[in-house]
Order: structure tokens, then C-alpha cells, then sequence
């Protein structure tokens, strides 16, 4: 069995990587594979949806896809070899992997280390409000950080925001318009 499948293969071929994973009860996906609703193509949509609804079949939990992944420093994990992994009390969660490597790579020499750090690129599955919960109820976790570019269920995501507040200070950058 398999926790955790990272890919980076191209999209043609993600059902069947989904199907294998079935096979081996992975629990989670995460897919630095683009070319997905991203493009503005219907039949790279019309991927993606048949994307979730294999992942969801399967039971798997999805990162991404078009995303970088994830940074968890005192685990090892990380998504770029020159990453920091030196925990700190950040958590971050970014819709940009490039803003996100930027953030963690550079504030590291400024004194921001990070508990963990997610990019979730289209965040078909779990999404911007699942991470923000996560990082409220996260021990490690002390400060949350987002970039978000848009959200997929603004109730939802203003309610965890809300919770999280509650608990620890959380500053979000909205990029884009």
C-alpha cells in the first residue's frame, strides 16, 4: 500500500495513474500535472471533471492538480531539494507555486520558517478552506499565511476564516483583480 503519490506525468495519463493508485489504496494524490479547467479548454475541463470523479471513486484526496505541493519541513517533505527544512510556526497555503517557493525559499534568510506550506494549484478536491481549517486546528501552526487568487465556495471559505481567526492571527493576500 501507498499513503502519498506525488506525479508529474502528463495529463493524458492521469486516469490511468489514478487507476493504479486505486490498486494500491493510496489515500492521497498530489498533481503537479497542468493542462487541466486552467487552460480555459473544454476538453482539458472536461478532464478534470472526470479527474475528480475518479479520485472520488477511488476514495483518494487530491492536492492539486497544477499545483508545486507541499512543504513540511520537520517531516523532510518538500516539493524543490533547496527548500528550507527548518520547522517554524507559518503555515501557508498559496494557489501560486511559484509565489509559494518565493515566500518560503526567501523568507528562510529573513527569519519566516513554516510549519507546513501547501500550493493546491485548481484545488479540485481539497481546496483553500480545507487548508486554511487544517492550519487553524494545526499545533504547529501559530500564524497562517494564504495567497489566494480566487476561491471555489466563498461562504465556506469565510467561515473557516472566521473559525481560524478565532484561533490564531491569519493574513491573506488576494492577487489579481
Amino acid at each position: 500500500d501507498v499513503d502519498f503519490v506525488i506525479s508529474c506525468i502528463p495529463s493524458d495519463y492521469i486516469l490511468d495513474l489514478v487507476r493504479d493508485a486505486a490498486e494500491r489504496n493510496v489515500k492521497a494524490m498530489q498533481l503537479f500535472t497542468g493542462r487541466f479547467s486552467e487552460t480555459g479548454r473544454e476538453e482539458d475541463a472536461a478532464l478534470e471533471r472526470d479527474l475528480i470523479a475518479a479520485v472520488r471513486a477511488a476514495g483518494i484526496r487530491l492536492i492539486g492538480p497544477n499545483c508545486m505541493g507541499v512543504l513540511h519541513p520537520a517531516a523532510g517533505l518538500s516539493f524543490r531539494r533547496d527548500m528550507s527544512h527548518t520547522p517554524g510556526a507559518i503555515g501557508f497555503l498559496s494557489q501560486s507555486g511559484n509565489l509559494l517557493f518565493e515566500i518560503t525559499h526567501f523568507g528562510a534568510p529573513r527569519g519566516l520558517y513554516f510549519s507546513k506550506a501547501v500550493s493546491y494549484g485548481n484545488g479540485v478536491d481539497l481546496d483553500e478552506s480545507d487548508f486554511v481549517e487544517h492550519f487553524a486546528s494545526d499545533p504547529d501552526t501559530k500564524v497562517i499565511g494564504a495567497y489566494l487568487e480566487g476561491v471555489r465556495d466563498g461562504r465556506r471559505f469565510l467561515a473557516a476564516l472566521k473559525r481560524a481567526a478565532a484561533e490564531k492571527p491569519v493574513v491573506v493576500l488576494k492577487g489579481g483583480r
